[in-house]
């Protein structure tokens, strides 16, 4: 999927084979910006075998300025539509910073 989000187009990629161990990026948010160039910012959701221990096996995360930060955990993965608005939500801030 593509999408536009703060004058920025973000790319949904989605990882469609498993890695071992369970630790994987289930889905990744990436934006250029109008020449093509990466922003340097990556939101995705995530799961490892910590979060799942601690029953929320789902987390937002962002790599922001070489940051990793995890935003939010999930017991079960938000609707993707809802998940878009907020990734574009996350992404305008991001640039507003």
């Amino acid at each position: 999927d593509q999408f536009h989000a703060a004058g920025h187009r973000v790319f949904a990629i989605e990882t469609l084979r498993k890695r071992t161990p369970p630790d994987q990026t289930l889905l990744k948010f990436r934006a250029i910006d109008t020449n093509g160039q990466p922003l340097g910012t990556e939101i995705a959701i995530e799961t490892s075998r910590i979060a799942q221990e601690a029953g929320t096996p789902f987390l937002l995360t962002i790599v922001a300025k070489e940051r990793y930060t995890v935003l939010e955990a999930f017991s079960e993965i938000p609707p993707y539509q809802a998940l878009r608005i907020h990734v574009k939500d996350l992404f305008a801030k991001q640039v507003d910073h």
